[in-house]
């Protein structure tokens, strides 16, 4: 048997060519023997019908499949049929809708209708016989061979499952089979439940505010990659359930990877999307179960309707949904811990069973499964990432050895991360949302939260002129910049006008609404605002640093180190006696549930409910004190992936509040580059400026646009990395003035005829720059130097070519570097990372390179480095491809080196 799957079939969904008699599995039950070429088409109506409605659905579908069979065209005067490929002996139509299958009804009429099509001679369609299989027919088979109903167990329902894993039980004798499939209900419900509000920041609520997920669940744009459009736009929640509706077993799929890699900045919705699509598969999964209580079929209902309304496809295969956030799986059982034992352990904690690994493993591999692994991003520690990224490995292996129907989603910020993650996760990189896009979420928001409120219609009005302006519209690119600023539309009329001033706003309307209550906390927040600012800098820098290099990656300060922060910033400011235990008194019990950004998580430990918040806590800390640590601090974590978004909030923030400063800012860019040699090949300092282009901190200054559009330049030149970004960001710049538009244009012109490396950098900025929806004299100019340049012709070699290894590319001197030194290390891994080359020496780029430990020892040693450095500035420029890989490999490495160390100064009090 031949499954065709999904797209263009030709009218066979699937095909066999042999005998299909008493002796074949492949008989068609109840026909005589066949023998021959046999299609079988599938036709499926998502709703049910009656009989009668049935039986007019597949009539007409029938109708135009076999026009399409015996279509004729005439091609150079002679009369063919337009569809190609054999005719089938037998035709087999399989579908979901019920028929009657007495003499003269719906079976029999839809089989008339194909034989006497076949009896005409002018239809060429000369069939043997045909069948038509309806729903009755196809529960009867799926009754009779159980291996293809296990098989494709996920398209019955959860009541089926039973029938379906009847080969025994699931190995414990304490767990039997007949308790396990109630105990995962048991444990969906309690999910659905505690799962289906979201908190501060998710949706746009305040402090203990809490929203139903359903509310506001919408749907994210992403790049795509496929092989027919590498840069395909879709939506994601669509894209996954698409393919969860699909049997994933390597044995079905022939081993193609279902998996996905969501990969999205801060803010962007990542954890939100993987909540809303764990939570609509539990619903569909607990939707016709029985004696379900009021609340559970309440969210039930909410959830696969706002599914709907936001053009979800219904979920047909009813995966068991379970999501992981990695930085608690990190911290909580280790990342040495399998992850079937970790799911084990967290169904038990939700339901009190005695579930274990192995009990975990017969239930992937008896049941469709969507797991979906939050925040690898989060598990800042080398080494606690190296060990989670084997984790994930393990369990792949494992599913592939089980044959499980599983769909993965990991999520994660493309800040940092180096390819560790297994090759076979399908990169999804989430977009910015469209003007359309953030007005419909932010008016969502608002109609949520608001409801008959009549000021709610000059709050959206609002909102659509932010999104309207140049400036203040690069705040409504993210799902959470959205929330917020919708947020603070609703108390005042204008926006703010960068990053740093929005969550600066946030946290001011926040810290407002709190002294608004008047409980016992409020005179408190009144009175002693300094203390409480301190407080939050505190615990976010102490965090922040924490999680770079702490085995425990979960962001959570246990509650007693809080009182101590909070009584050292108490007594620092001379609080004392009665005055002191009774401030401290408050304020601890108040962070026992929440003190403005700070909340509790039920485990006696507090936290920022977001990691941006953190992040724009830790750059307050950073900057806050004497002018000359504030610059000190950004110098210091300037090259790490780890501390970018924070360091970008501190740049915003020193804008806005030291302005004088921000001169220091753009030496400080220059001056890190100075000091490290990897900078030579690849320096950090106009990855910097891009950032802050893109950010808009400096967009209403064209003299600062123009000194960053400069340094941002400077990537043009030297190993091509991030030109791509370079790129959009230009792209996206409002009203460039002349001076500004001249420089671009000569350094593009200068490096389209330089180096080839510097020429591929061109060129991807080029391709940005002239694309279909840019406009302007810029647009036209970037247009004109593409078509008269050679950047535009210049692309990578194929994977067609002489076998080689990277470290070919390396000079013959690199041979006898000392067998013990990280740079031999390096080159010997170097060595194994096979590729091709062309006639003309470039290398084909190598896919899916994880940064190697020995990457990690080079930039640690500053003689070695510089070794490597060399070496890879002695290979022969025409080779940029080689150049460029080598590179990168150090490049991510120094990213995630641990800096926090070496920030000279103490914690702020």
């Amino acid at each position: 048997m031949k499954v065709l799957g999904t797209g263009k079939d030709d009218g066979r969904d699937a095909t066999y060519d042999g005998p299909s008699g008493p002796t074949s599995p492949e008989r068609p039950v109840g026909h005589d023997h066949w023998d021959g070429y046999h299609v079988f088409q599938a036709k499926h109506h998502e709703r049910p019908l009656n009989t009668q409605a049935s039986k007019t659905w597949l009539l007409a579908q029938v109708r135009r499949e076999l026009a399409k069979w015996s279509d004729t065209v005439t091609r150079n005067g002679k009369v063919e049929l337009k569809r190609k490929g054999q005719r089938p002996d037998y035709y087999v139509v399989i579908t979901n809708v019920a028929l009657s299958g007495q003499i003269g009804g719906g079976i029999d009429e839809v089989e008339r209708l194909i034989r006497d099509h076949a009896k005409d001679p002018a239809n060429q369609w000369p069939i043997r016989d045909c069948a038509v299989w309806d729903r009755s027919k196809v529960e009867r088979l799926l009754d009779a061979y159980a291996d293809v109903r296990m098989t494709f167990n996920g398209l019955l329902t959860v009541g089926d499952v039973l029938a379906a894993l009847a080969g025994g039980t699931m190995t414990d004798p304490t767990v039997a089979l007949a308790d396990a499939v109630p105990l995962l209900e048991e444990h969906a419900r309690a999910e659905l439940l505690h799962r289906g509000k979201l908190a501060l920041g998710e949706a746009g609520h305040l402090a203990n505010d809490r929203i139903d997920l359903a509310g506001v669940a919408i749907d994210l744009p992403a790049h795509g990659e496929s092989e027919s459009d590498p840069i395909s736009r879709i939506r994601v929640l669509r894209h996954l359930i698409t393919r969860g509706n699909r049997n994933q077993r390597p044995s079905v799929t022939g081993g193609a990877s279902p998996h996905v890699l969501l990969m999205g900045g801060p803010g962007q919705g990542k954890t939100t999307l993987g909540r809303i699509l764990v939570q609509t598969y539990r619903s569909a999964l607990l939707q016709d179960r029985p004696a379900l209580s009021e609340d559970v079929r309440r969210v039930v209902g909410a959830s696969l309707t706002r599914a709907t309304e936001i053009g979800l496809p219904s979920t047909t295969v009813r995966r068991w949904p379970f999501r992981v956030d990695l930085s608690e799986y990190a911290t909580a059982a280790g990342p040495d811990t399998p992850l079937v034992e970790y799911i084990a352990m967290k169904i038990n904690a939700a339901t009190g069973a005695a579930f274990t690994a192995k009990n975990t493993r017969d239930w992937l591999a008896a049941w469709p499964w969507l797991l979906v692994l939050d925040g690898y991003d989060e598990v800042a520690a080398a080494h606690a990432r190296d060990l989670v990224a084997q984790a994930v490995t393990n369990l792949l292996q494992t599913a592939a050895t089980l044959d499980a129907d599983l769909v993965l989603v990991v999520t994660t910020r493309p800040q940092g991360y180096a390819n560790e993650l297994p090759p076979s996760l399908q990169q999804i990189h989430l977009a910015n949302l469209s003007a359309k896009d953030a007005v419909a979420y932010a008016t969502r928001l608002t109609n949520v939260r608001m409801g008959t409120d009549p000021s709610k219609g000059e709050v959206i009005e609002r909102i659509t002129a932010a999104v309207d302006n140049e400036v203040t519209s690069r705040l409504m690119r993210t799902p959470l910049q959205v929330m917020i600023l919708s947020l603070l539309l609703e108390k005042r009329r204008k926006p703010p006008q960068d990053r740093a001033a929005l969550f600066a706003a946030y946290y001011d309307v926040i810290y407002d609404r709190e002294v608004e209550k008047k409980n016992f906390l409020s005179d408190v927040l009144a009175s002693h605002r300094l203390d409480i600012d301190a407080i939050h800098r505190t615990v976010a820098l102490t965090l922040q640093k924490r999680a770079e290099t702490d085995f425990e990656s979960e962001s959570l300060m246990p509650a007693e180190e809080l009182h101590q922060v909070i009584r050292q910033r108490l007594v620092d400011q001379e609080h004392f006696g009665p005055e002191l235990d009774r401030l401290v008194t408050n304020l601890t019990r108040a962070a026992r549930d929440r003190l403005v950004l700070l909340a509790a998580n039920g485990k006696n430990q507090v936290g920022f409910d977001l990691r941006s918040l953190q992040e724009y806590m830790a750059a307050q800390a950073l900057t806050f004190g004497p002018d000359p640590n504030a610059l000190t601090n950004l110098n210091a974590i300037a090259h790490s992936a780890h501390w970018r978004n924070t360091w970008l909030l501190a740049v915003g923030t020193l804008y806005r509040d030291q302005p004088h400063l921000f001169d220091g800012v753009l030496q400080g860019m220059r001056d890190i580059d100075a000091d490290d040699t990897l900078s030579v090949l690849a320096p950090t300092g106009p990855r910097l400026a891009t950032a802050i282009l893109e950010d808009g901190v400096a967009a209403n200054n064209p003299k600062h646009v123009r000194l960053l559009v400069a340094h941002a330049l400077e990537a043009l030149h030297g190993v091509n990395l991030g030109a791509s970004r370079l790129g959009e960001v230009l792209a996206d710049q409002p009203d460039l003035n002349a001076a500004t538009r001249t420089l671009i244009v000569r350094a593009l012109q200068s490096a389209s005829t330089g180096q080839p490396e510097n020429q591929q950098a061109a060129r991807l900025v080029l391709a940005e720059l002239r694309g279909k929806n840019q406009v302007g004299e810029l647009a036209a100019q970037a247009r004109q130097l593409w078509s008269s340049s050679g950047a535009a012709r210049l692309v990578p070699p194929s994977k067609a070519g002489r076998p080689v290894t990277l470290a070919d590319a390396l000079p013959d001197a690199t041979r006898t570097w000392p067998k013990s030194s990280p740079a031999r290390t390096f080159r010997d891994h170097l060595r194994r990372v096979k590729t091709t080359t062309d006639e003309s020496g470039v290398f084909a780029i190598p896919e899916g390179l994880s940064v190697p430990a020995s990457a990690l020892e080079v930039v640690a040693n500053p003689d070695q480095l510089l070794e490597v450095v060399t070496a890879i500035d002695a290979i022969n420029p025409t080779n940029w491809t080689a150049r460029a890989t080598i590179t990168a490999l150090l490049w991510r490495a120094r990213e995630r080196r641990p800096v926090a160390d070496t920030l000279d100064f103490a914690l702020p009090q």
